[in-house]
């Protein structure tokens, strides 16, 4: 009779009385030893020259591919130090030392466990490794923004990052791919407070599973009177904040317009709120201008002879693409062919710019 071995983990089970068990024990043995509560120093491609007795890597890379390979020592053993490789089972469990991981054989493949609850602080710029798969990441700062940088996407596929931006950060975090990985099409995904981010590796770039986007926000109106001639498209400067969510949108004082910080589509509205005049208004306009240039169904409030006495409200809604870095700006418009002017009303947030970002991530 041949000796028995185990289904799942190939050790001794059951033998002949008289049969020699010898070898076959032992390699029980040395299993239970390895596998009972395992761990493993590190997973690699290639195995150490210098190892420790009972040292256990993981396999990356060459025939041996997702096996365990645990190095023994055994003065009654020919030869008396090797490597053995122990081929994993689904639902084989295994901690890491060198990151902290543990990691589960699960559909094949080698993948690592939930996020640990282990939090990490960042406050400035940073590239991340290794270690930092599983790991929260708490970023705050109020001095300057800056970036993180994500670990390389290659040779990790199915691990995990997770981001929260603190309610006390006043800056700009921006999330970068290592090299070319992007992160959901974007090689950059930036972040502000009270923000959270679960990411997950592709193992050629990352996408988000879950987690929570707060939508960047600007209203601004003006605070003085402007006059706008006949037939003359007319900035209306915007020097009051209602609000400004991320405090880095409203830009009142060099430029009065609202600056785009994070790219995407974005609800926008503009009111100009036109007082009497000398002589009636046959055109009047609100116009939404982005970089310079009327954006797409950015211009409204069509209004057609107007009385002189009277005063009006144009407005314009649109839904408007724009990238980080683009500006927004409130122009109004009116014509009487007379050469007649007017002025719109200051000071009362009733006409103004707003805009609203549109979550899309």
């Amino acid at each position: 009779m041949t000796l028995a071995m185990g289904p799942r983990l190939g050790m001794l089970i059951s033998g002949a009385p008289g049969e020699g068990h010898y070898l076959a024990l032992l390699r029980s043995a040395r299993l239970l030893d390895g596998l009972i509560q395992t761990s493993i120093k590190a997973r690699v491609a290639s195995l150490p020259g210098s190892p420790a007795n009972g040292d256990m890597y993981l396999m990356t890379a060459g025939g041996s591919v997702g096996q365990l390979a645990r190095y023994y020592v055994d003065s009654y053993m020919t030869p008396a130090a090797a490597w053995e490789y122990i081929p994993p089972k689904e639902g084989f469990a295994v901690w890491s030392e060198a990151d902290g991981r543990v990691y589960r054989f699960r559909g094949g493949s080698w993948v690592p466990e939930d996020l640990l609850g282990v939090e990490v602080q960042v406050s400035a710029a940073t590239t991340l490794v290794a270690a930092a798969f599983g790991r929260m990441h708490v970023c705050s700062g109020t001095t300057a923004s800056y970036d993180v940088t994500l670990p390389a996407a290659s040779g990790n596929v199915g691990r995990l990052l997770g981001f929260r931006m603190s309610p006390d950060l006043t800056e700009i975090v921006t999330l970068r791919g290592a090299g070319s990985d992007l992160i959901d099409g974007l090689a950059a995904r930036p972040m502000w407070a009270e923000e959270t981010a679960l990411l997950y590796c592709t193992g050629t770039g990352w996408v988000k599973l879950a987690g929570r986007s707060v939508p960047m926000m600007c209203q601004m109106y003006p605070t003085e009177a402007v006059t706008l001639a006949d037939s003359v498209i007319t900035k209306i400067p915007l020097a009051g904040v209602v609000r400004d969510t991320t405090g880095k949108m409203a830009d009142p004082t060099t430029n009065k317009r609202v600056n785009v910080i994070r790219g995407g589509t974005y609800f926008m509205q503009g009111l100009v709120y036109f007082q009497a005049g000398a002589q009636a208004s046959y055109n009047t306009q609100a116009r939404l201008h982005v970089n310079g240039t009327v954006a797409p169904l950015g211009t409204g409030g069509f209004l057609l002879d107007v009385p002189a006495a009277r005063s009006f409200l144009s407005s314009v809604t649109a839904e408007v693409a724009v990238a980080a870095g683009d500006y927004v700006e409130l122009y109004g418009y009116q014509s009487n062919g007379l050469g007649g002017s007017r002025q719109n009303y200051f000071g009362n947030v009733n006409h103004c710019l707003s805009l609203s970002e549109k979550i899309t991530w």
